[in-house]
């Protein structure tokens, strides 16, 4: 595996969950930021970014735009309640970087409504 980068160095890569979320709402939809180096620096290229693992299948996310030289954002696709997904880029020219373990899917808003704060929903109805 090779980094977007300059390919004689390890991958100092995180996603934007080392910051922010690592986490996101089972329907997708999140946007999640991938830092590493020389995404742009070395001319145009194209990035696509996948969702998932061996055993679950890869989902390709949304390349929203490059930031920066040193950040990509993303809009997750959908996946299943509990699943840690790995982060798969391919970028073209590059090469790719797999960042394992990096994403989580939850239920957002499973948690206490505004409906939970009816105080005369349990009362008996006259």
């Amino acid at each position: 595996m090779r980094r977007c980068g300059d390919p004689q160095h390890p991958a100092a890569y995180s996603l934007v969950n080392r910051d922010q979320p690592d986490r996101g709402d089972i329907n997708g939809d999140t946007f999640v930021i991938i830092k590493d180096n020389r995404f742009v620096a070395d001319g145009p290229r194209r990035a696509d970014v996948y969702f998932g693992n061996e055993q679950t299948g890869f989902r390709k996310g949304t390349v929203v735009r490059f930031a920066s030289d040193k950040q990509l954002i993303v809009r997750t696709p959908g996946g299943k309640v509990g699943e840690v997904a790995d982060v798969l880029v391919w970028f073209e020219p590059g090469g790719r970087l797999l960042i394992p373990n990096a994403f989580t899917y939850i239920v957002k808003g499973a948690g206490p409504s505004v409906d939970d704060l009816d105080t005369n929903k349990d009362k008996p109805k006259k």
